[in-house]
C-alpha cells in the first residue's frame, strides 16, 4: 500500500513503502486484482523495502491522496467508482492529457520510467544500487531495466593528443 506523508505540503523526499506484492505496482502479468481470480502474494517478501522518492513525486502523490475519493483499496489512482485504473487507461491519460502535442506523447508507456529510473541509478552509482532501488538482483536489473549506452565516452581529445606527439 502507498501511504504518504501525515504532511501533504512537505516538499522533502518521502519514504513511500511499496510490498513486493502490493497489487498498486505494476507487474508483468497484471496491474490490478479482477473478480475472477483472488491476489496473492508471491515469494517470501525478501523485495518489501521502503523506497524514497524525489520530492516532485511526493508531491504529486499527496496532491492525488488528498484529491481521489475514499475507496476500499485505497488506491491512489482510481476510477469513480473506486475500482483500480487499469495501466492501458493510464498510459492513454498520460499520453492524451499530459503529453498530448510533445515529442514523447505519441510512443510513452508508464513501463518505461521502471526501465528510465533503473538506467539512471545504474549510471550514477552502479547496477548494485539500481537493483537495490527496484527490488531486484543484479542479474535481472542488467538483462532487464538497466540499459547500456550506444554512444562510447568521449575520447577524443586525448587521442588526437597522443596522435599529435606522433
Amino acid at each position: 500500500t502507498i501511504k504518504a506523508s501525515e504532511n501533504p505540503a512537505t516538499t522533502a523526499p518521502a519514504a513511500i513503502h511499496a510490498p513486493a506484492a502490493d497489487p498498486t505496482r505494476t507487474s508483468h502479468s497484471t496491474t490490478q486484482p479482477t473478480a475472477k481470480r483472488k491476489f496473492e502474494a508471491k515469494g517470501s517478501g525478501a523485495g518489501d523495502r521502503t523506497v524514497v522518492l524525489p520530492p516532485f513525486v511526493a508531491s504529486m502523490l499527496r496532491e492525488r491522496l488528498m484529491a481521489v475519493a475514499p475507496n476500499e483499496n485505497d488506491a491512489i489512482f482510481a476510477t469513480r467508482t473506486g475500482n483500480w485504473l487499469s495501466l492501458n487507461n493510464i498510459n492513454t491519460r498520460l499520453r492524451d492529457r499530459i503529453l498530448k502535442g510533445t515529442e514523447v506523447g505519441t510512443w510513452f508507456e508508464l513501463r518505461l520510467l521502471r526501465s528510465a529510473t533503473g538506467t539512471v541509478v545504474a549510471n550514477a552509482s552502479g547496477a548494485e544500487a539500481a537493483a537495490a532501488q527496484m527490488g531486484n538482483t543484479r542479474e535481472i536489473a542488467e538483462s532487464h531495466y538497466i540499459h547500456k549506452s550506444r554512444l562510447a565516452p568521449d575520447h577524443s581529445a586525448q587521442i588526437e593528443a597522443a596522435w599529435a606527439q606522433q
